[in-house]
């Protein structure tokens, strides 16, 4: 039978097809009513009006649609320019897989094209007889089989889709998603469908689309809808820095990824992060997606272009069972993105962009229709642009859909000028129109929705804290926090309204509110704001909020709590005008050198230092600090002769300001007696020291602590010297001043207790030396954790005084394992625990020959002789032990390791890849070997990545 748009029956197929194929459509369900179900004639559900009209879907048809238990689509080049086709299509897609997995429900005819052409895939891998070669009989005999096959259950019978598990926090939906219907399963398709050998075989796409498109509302829409998929979660990674256009380097990208990281481990309780640096929070994070074994989205929101292979590989999804989607501006190309499948977002099509348009208000008649519909056209069909010109005309003042359609038509000179300026991130022939739309929505803001979103263009298109934002309004107007609380909210709430900005969580999830504000907007604000002496106040306020919340990490560790502070932080640092932005900068060295982030910190304290000397001059007070901190950046960097010669340019700088007897002066004495010493030339740090302690002496006395500090450096370079007797005798002084001064149990008094045993073994009573050693080391897991650095180094010390060798192997392995989680691989103390390790793992006359081929004055003298060393422990180990012995697999973990820290290429990762693998099958990956193994793959792949 044939239904008309008033049946309200249940339906065996609903027939989809253009208004304009109907010719083609009618003799098919002819001949699809004459087929029959269990002797009963098939019901199929056909729409005679032609919506040309663009009114909406009537409740009937979708009633239709919902009661059928197939669908069946007549697919010609016309189908998918069809917004009701598209949007019927979508619904059955959906409906089928929540159903039963599949899409088998819908099935396409091909009038007119090819199955290769069919879109999504999904579709067209629903392969009925080709029409040119068969019957139409033959044709609908198959589809009539196939719907004798198909269960019972209609399209509205599916369960809706169920919220996703989102990290670190859920989303809010987004009213102005409209259209995108087969996109939706095209990335899908990419995702599922398209494995990269490029990225190691795992599921990459692409969502590739200009500004204000709505890639990253189409990644989140698809993670809503297909959130049965993804059971392990939705991981939502932004801020990478597309708006830093040629700033952005690999290394912020794979900082703000390990930003990302502790964060997401934070929101799934992953346990035990508590002093772990980024690496060993990223393998505890990759361990515990590992244990759920469970498939998850992971998206990378808004990637810059220029990137490297390697470092594109570093953001894949950590595990196998992840899916990456990859939003970006910028096509695949040699200089760009070319793994992947790539889904190109374009324009939105007519029905959808006329049903954004019509959001706010609905056309009156026909004639406001087509106003309408030319409204969008002359917006290029762009998805943001649309969704402000919605937010417009709910203004009476607008003069509705054509007065609007008049002043996007005849762009004024400020309209042209803003285009001239966005240039290619808008499409092409539409930019003053759509200039002019966010122009005129700017100007119908209130106060508060113009100033939330000026402080907005001032900081980084990343997601904005709400707290950061009631701080900075606070700050500017000397305003109580709840009123700063309600002015940001009543601010979002009018640029939300004009589709301004956005809120990524709903106002009742726990923790930090954020919002978002796309860089179109922001940068239309910057060029449309007059009121400089506003924003310079603003700006002022930023700075002094993130300065606070950047200082709030010297008394406590908050640091992965400014996840979302720091790309602000790097914005407002791409000016340094004043001592307030030095001092923000400096603040931002200091966190990302406790983060763990060496080449962070050196990156801040590189600009810093350039911002202050510009501004202040090179012998002003606070520029001779930054060239200090700069010479500590290259110390963390291992370029001890960068380092000393920063550092004594920074202390004669300072000394000749502020005199020789000045505590800063003395800091920065200090700093150049530790590179000395780093050097080799252990004479002249010993009497850098010397000097240091006795104007210390001189100036303070001799029970203060800096004084005592002063001593205790002294006389640690004279043991150095080879002077151990008075060493001993120096350091004697120290630990019995310091039990005055700070206490027995004080950490200060347990180093002084530590350095006079290491005096005590020099002079060869090892026995009592020892017995002092395990008496700080015990004492030190009381008071300050066993996992402490300090800690480890009294262990260690235990370990190279113990009586027996089995004792100091277990003890320096059970460091080493440690150091690795703590300060991570590529740390001096680390590797000094790896050769301390390797020594005491061979024979005497082994390490005897290592040491005679490295060179100890070569820059990688340690990591060459950690190599020689690992290298003939595991050649000996494979000889007695066997190549798949977990002793030998410990020793490949190590000699990867040591392969590494001499630079990318030399097969560390093919080692390290192997080692752990065959750890993890051996003693299970819960094992400490295992663990240990797992944060040096993390670590290779980096370095590996960063060559």
């Amino acid at each position: 039978m044939r239904a008309d748009t008033e049946d309200r029956g249940d339906y065996d197929v609903f027939f989809c097809y253009s208004w304009k194929d109907k010719a083609r459509a009618d003799p098919l369900v002819e001949l699809l009513a004459a087929e029959r179900v269990d002797g009963t004639p098939l019901r199929v559900f056909q729409d005679h009006r032609a919506l040309e009209d663009y009114d909406q879907i009537s409740a009937s048809v979708q009633e239709g649609l919902r009661r059928s238990r197939c669908l069946v689509v007549l697919f010609s080049e016309r189908t998918l320019r069809s917004h009701y086709c598209r949007a019927e299509l979508r619904y059955a897609l959906s409906a089928a897989r929540r159903l039963d997995g599949t899409t088998q429900r819908v099935m396409p005819i091909l009038h007119r094209t090819e199955y290769e052409d069919v879109r999504p895939q999904t579709l067209g891998a629903v392969r009925l007889p080709d029409p040119r070669t068969s019957s139409d009989e033959h044709l609908i005999g198959s589809v009539a089989a196939r719907v004798r096959r198909t269960g019972n259950r209609r399209f509205g019978d599916a369960p809706e889709p169920g919220a996703p598990d989102w990290h670190p926090s859920p989303l809010v939906g987004n009213r102005a998603f409209r259209g995108r219907d087969v996109e939706l399963f095209e990335v899908h398709d990419a995702l599922h469908a398209y494995h990269d050998p490029g990225s190691g075989g795992v599921p990459v796409a692409r969502i590739v689309g200009l500004g204000g498109q709505g890639k990253t509302m189409l990644a989140e829409q698809y993670a809503r809808e297909f959130a049965a998929d993804y059971p392990g979660g939705v991981f939502v990674l932004r801020g990478f820095g597309s708006h830093l256009a040629g700033r952005t380097v690999g290394h912020h990208v794979r900082s703000r990824l390990g930003e990302h990281i502790e964060e997401f481990a934070g929101s799934m309780n992953v346990p035990g992060l508590e002093g772990l640096d980024r690496p060993a929070v990223l393998n505890a994070f990759r361990e515990h997606l590992g244990r759920r074994k469970q498939p998850y989205l992971w998206i990378i929101d808004d990637l810059p272009s220029g990137l490297d292979e390697k470092t594109f590989q570093t953001l894949l999804a950590p595990t196998a069972a992840g899916h990456t989607l990859v939003t970006t501006r910028y096509r695949s190309s040699a200089e760009e993105y070319p793994w992947g499948g790539e889904v190109l977002l374009g324009e939105l099509d007519e029905g959808a962009a006329l049903s954004l348009l019509t959001s706010h208000v609905r056309p009156a008649d026909g004639e406001e229709v087509r106003s309408a519909l030319a409204v969008a056209e002359k917006l290029g069909h762009h998805a943001q642009a649309v969704a402000v010109a919605a937010g417009l005309l709910a203004d009476p003042d607008q003069g509705g859909f054509d007065g609007l359609l008049d002043a996007i038509a005849a762009p004024g000179p400020d309209a042209v000028e803003l285009a001239s300026r966005l240039g290619r991130d808008l499409p092409t022939g539409y930019g003053a129109s759509i200039a002019t739309a966010m122009l005129r929505s700017i100007d119908r803001l209130d106060h508060r929705g113009h100033e939330v979103l000026r402080i907005a263009s001032l900081l980084a298109p990343t997601p904005l804290p709400q707290h950061l934002l009631e701080g900075v309004v606070a700050r500017s107007d000397d305003g109580a926090p709840s009123e700063a609380r309600a002015f940001v909210e009543a601010g979002f709430a009018d640029a939300v309204d004009k589709s301004l900005a956005r809120a990524l969580l709903p106002a009742s999830a726990a923790g930090e509110r954020l919002w978002t504000v796309h860089t179109l907007v922001s940068r239309t604000l910057r060029f449309a704001d007059t009121g400089d002496t506003r924003r310079s106040r603003l700006r002022q306020g930023a700075l002094e909020e993130l300065t606070e919340a950047l200082e709030q990490s010297k008394t406590r560790f908050v640091h992965r709590l400014l996840t979302h502070h720091l790309p602000h932080v790097q914005e407002l640092l791409t000016s340094m005008e004043s001592e307030d932005v030095l001092h923000l900068a400096n603040e931002a060295s200091r966190v990302y050198a406790e983060l763990g982030d060496g080449r962070g910190a050196l990156d801040q304290f590189e600009r810093l230092h350039t911002a202050s000397s510009r501004l202040l001059g090179p012998h002003h007070e606070i520029t001779l600090k930054t060239l200090a901190g700069l010479g500590v950046g290259y110390g963390l960097m291992g370029d001890h002769v960068a380092a000393l010669a920063c550092k004594r340019a920074a202390y004669e700088g300072l000394a000749a300001v502020l005199g020789e007897h000045d505590s800063e002066v003395l800091i920065a004495r200090n700093n150049v007696a530790v590179t000395l010493s780093d050097t080799g030339d252990l004479a002249a740090a010993r009497d850098e020291y010397a000097e240091i302690y006795r104007i210390r002496r001189r100036v303070l006395n001799v029970q203060h602590p800096d004084t005592l500090m002063a001593l205790n450096n002294y006389a640690i370079e004279v043991g150095r010297c080879g002077n151990h007797r008075l060493a001993r005798r120096f350091k004697g002084i120290v630990h019995t001043r310091s039990r005055t001064v700070h206490g027995e149990r004080d950490p200060k008094t347990l180093d002084a207790l530590h350095n006079l045993a290491a005096s005590t073994a020099a002079l060869g009573d090892r026995a009592a030396a020892h017995d002092l050693l395990v008496q700080v080391t015990e004492a030190r897991r009381e008071v300050l954790g066993s996992d402490h650095v300090d800690t480890l180094t009294s262990q260690e010390g235990a370990a190279v005084t113990a009586a027996s060798r089995a004792e100091a192997l277990s003890l320096l392995q059970d460091a080493y394992r440690l150091r690795l989680a703590v300060q991570g691989p590529a740390h001096p103390d680390t590797v000094r625990t790896l050769v301390t390790l390797l020594e005491w793992s061979l024979p005497r006359e082994a390490v005897a020959a290592a040491r005679a081929r490295a060179d100890p004055g070569e820059p990688e003298g340690d990591a060459v002789l950690a190599g020689l060393l690992a290298m003939d422990l595991h050649e000996r180990l494979v000889t007695e032990r066997g190549a798949d012995h977990a002793e030998t697999a410990v020793a490949r973990c190590q000699l990867a390791h040591a392969l590494a820290l001499q630079g990318p290429g030399l097969n560390a990762d093919l080692l390290i890849e192997d080692a752990a693998d065959g750890l993890a099958e051996e003693l299970g990956r819960a094992a400490p070997w295992s663990r240990g193994a797992e944060i040096l793959k993390t670590w290779i792949q980096d370095v590996e990545a960063s060559g």
